[in-house]
């Protein structure tokens, strides 16, 4: 179970929180099981990670989950990527808009 959920435009909205230590992050089997069954049935997931020696942010969606843990931040195309809060956020929210239209 992840460790943030969001109710927006009537869609359950998941976020994974990780902090992220150079390139890695560190994603137990049972939150890339979750994340990748959670995606692949339509479900809106994200794994939100900070890293903060830099003071990144990075969105990544959940069917992202087995790339995320093998080959770190750096080699995974983020959905969205700065360092503000809020518009991470944004994006993530835009997101589920965009598939709660889709329905």
């Amino acid at each position: 179970m992840p460790d943030s959920h969001v109710c927006h435009d009537g869609r359950a909205v998941w976020f994974e929180l990780k902090i992220a230590k150079a390139n890695k992050v560190s994603i137990r089997p049972s939150q890339i099981a979750w994340n990748m069954a959670y995606s692949k049935a339509g479900g809106i997931n994200f794994f939100l990670v900070s890293r903060p020696a830099k003071g990144d942010l990075f969105l990544f969606e959940g069917g992202q989950a087995c790339d995320l843990h093998d080959s770190g931040i750096e080699n995974v195309r983020p959905v969205w990527a700065g360092s503000d809060l809020s518009a991470c956020v944004s994006c993530a929210l835009g997101c589920a808009t965009r598939a709660a239209r889709a329905v």
